[in-house]
């Protein structure tokens, strides 16, 4: 019947040519299977050649599925199993006791002698006499010749699997396994499922110390600039900051700024902020630009070469209050405007954020004509000069002292100089400075056991207008603009403040600045300990023996280190344990707080991802300035 030719022809692709040697091998049938193809059976028993349109036989449809046929009754060779998307399927024997099985993940060999496989849940439905039927029909099939047309190319089958982590592997053999080279490997034989096993597939790897040193150094930074009025001298600036957040709220800037004077005054700041990345961000870019203009409008260029210090300490401080002050009334305006219909209300949240959000800040900037370095700083990002001790300065019977660090390089004596102070609830200062400020508060604002202003770490900053803002403001911003609930024991704002310390300290050739915030110092037991170890840097540096990725400082191990807190990631690094891997100094000062020489540790901080790298490490900046 033309259809069943049709049927035929889409199922197993065959040619006229196939069709007729189907036929021929038809006469080995008993009367009985041939009983309803009698035309067919004279023809093959007068030796004719069938033409290339098969007769009709009354036998059920076969499902339209690809299968190879036996071999040839005098070929003693394994069949070739052909692919198909749903696994290997088998050439199968001519008898009906040969049916195909489901053996597992490997191939084995069955009473035939041909390779039994894995094949797919339809094969599983086929009744025994649609088997039967197309053992009939195949039954003097060239192997090669129906497996050319059956085999789905591995690019169009790998197109045809859903898209997904983990990689399906057929477990039966290609074409022409057991010998080449796509023959699986022994490995693969013995422990087909490991590729399957989401255990394997690598989710979440822990990094290796190469790549654990590449993720430091994202976004690491260096610069070089001469300032011919201070001796020929150049300033280095090296910068680095590793995220524990996404985004990352640590941020920092360098540049120069004017002051009035005829050369450019060099700046750094590292801004630590909270609750998002707008308020530091916001510092980053316009702070130096109001201490610009402060110091521009208190100086006259017919004072001597550079503004006295009173001047540039009143500067900062007024800058600081400025910028804060107009970031809290523009907030508070974009709400009445609102109300006013003026803007819409995602253009109100969008200007409330720079003051609902927070940050530290601290902020450096130098005279290069006095070779003076002033900081202004507001919360817990801190500061400090290491100057080199001069010989006079050490102490009798000093230089005889035997150097007791695990570290076979130099180790000159350095003094630390404290620039900026933290403004914590830590600080007898600070508390005594918010007790006398709210007279009114019963109990203290700040609690003993925690260590908080009303749960704020820090007792100053920018923005933070939950701690700043009239009770009626707060309420107004908690109802109509997705605000904050009132802290509980909110009496008498502000409680914060950004109006900022500052301290000058004179610097010469040799001495380095260090600026970090809280997520950098926090790994240190006290500033003296980066001192020290900066310093042993600067020394090796010069001497060209800091070689990047080249270990210059010892053996990795757990010598010296030390650990604070409840938990095994809260730890302390010593100047002893220092490593000197890197030309970077600021790179070098974060690799050693993230580890030094205890290469586990190192790699197992640098492993943490969002939201659990918070748990393990903060987001930690640090700038190094070199005189």
């Amino acid at each position: 019947m033309p259809h069943q030719k049709n049927r035929l022809s889409r199922s197993l692709s065959l040619s006229g040519a196939t069709i007729s040697r189907f036929f021929t091998s038809s006469s080995a049938r008993t009367k009985t299977e041939r009983s309803n193809s009698s035309n067919n059976t004279d023809s093959n028993k007068n030796g004719a050649q069938p033409s290339s349109t098969p007769p009709p036989i009354n036998t059920p449809e076969p499902p339209a599925i690809m299968m190879a046929e036996d071999p040839p009754k005098d070929s003693s060779k394994d069949a070739v199993p052909a692919k198909s998307p749903f696994g290997t399927l088998e050439v199968p024997g001519m008898g009906t006791g040969d049916r195909r099985e489901s053996t597992g993940s490997t191939a084995s060999t069955g009473s035939t002698g041909y390779p039994k496989g894995r094949r797919g849940s339809h094969l599983a439905m086929m009744t025994q006499h649609q088997n039967q039927f197309q053992d009939q029909m195949l039954a003097e099939q060239e192997p090669a010749a129906v497996i050319q047309e059956q085999v789905i190319p591995e690019e169009k089958e790998k197109e045809r699997r859903p898209s997904c982590l983990c990689t399906h592997s057929d477990s039966g053999s290609d074409p022409g396994s057991g010998s080449g080279s796509d023959a699986p490997s022994p490995a693969e034989q013995q422990q087909p499922e490991t590729r399957n096993d989401w255990r394997t597939m690598g989710l979440h790897k822990p990094l290796r110390l190469a790549e654990a040193v590449e993720k430091l150094r994202q976004e690491e930074e260096s610069s070089r600039k001469p300032y011919p009025g201070v001796s020929g001298r150049v300033i280095r600036t090296d910068v680095v900051r590793v995220a524990s957040l996404s985004p990352t709220e640590d941020q920092f800037c360098h540049g120069e700024l004017d002051a009035g004077t005829d050369l450019m005054w060099p700046y750094w700041g590292v801004f630590d902020g909270h609750s998002g990345p707008t308020t530091s961000t916001l510092l980053s870019r316009y702070l130096s630009a109001y201490v610009s203009n402060h110091l521009l409008s208190r100086w006259r260029p017919e004072s001597p070469d550079s503004p006295e210090p009173e001047v540039v300490i009143e500067a900062c401080r007024a800058a600081f209050a400025q910028l804060d002050e107009e970031i809290a009334v523009d907030a508070l305006a974009a709400m009445e405007e609102y109300e006013e219909g003026k803007i819409g209300h995602a253009e109100a949240v969008c200007r409330i954020k720079p003051a609902s959000a927070g940050s530290c800040a601290t902020f450096l900037l130098m005279d290069p004509v006095k070779g003076k370095v002033y900081a202004a700083g507001v919360g817990d990002s801190s500061s400090v000069v290491g100057k080199k001790k001069e010989e006079k300065e050490k102490d009798e019977g000093e230089e005889d002292r035997e150097d007791n660090s695990s570290s076979a390089l130099s180790d000159p004596e350095w003094e630390t100089v404290y620039i900026t102070t933290d403004h914590t609830a830590s600080n007898p200062r600070e508390i005594s400075l918010v007790n006398k400020a709210h007279p009114a508060d019963d109990p203290s604002p700040i609690d003993a056991k925690t260590g908080r202003l009303l749960s704020c770490a820090v007792t100053r900053s920018f923005g933070d207008s939950r701690w700043k803002w009239p009770r009626e403001k707060l309420e107004k911003w908690q109802a109509h603009f997705w605000g904050k609930s009132m802290l509980k024991g909110y009496k008498t704002p502000p409680y914060l403040s950004a109006m900022p310390d500052v301290y000058g300290c004179e610097v010469k050739e040799g001495d380095f600045v260090v600026i970090g915030s809280d997520g950098f110092w926090d790994h240190f037991e006290k500033p003296e300990e980066v001192v020290k170890g900066l310093g042993k840097w600067v020394e090796n540096e010069r001497s060209g023996e800091v070689k990047e990725n080249g270990v210059a400082g010892g053996e990795g191990g757990e010598q010296g280190r030390k650990k604070k807190g409840g938990y095994p990631y809260n730890w302390l690094a010593p100047s002893d344990d220092f490593v000197f891997e890197h030309e970077n100094a600021a790179t070098n000062l974060m690799r050693n707080a993230f580890g030094g020489k205890n290469e586990d540790l190192f790699c197992s901080a640098m492993s943490t991802t969002p939201p659990d790298s918070k748990e393990a490490r903060d987001d930690a900046t640090v700038v190094v300035v070199l005189f």
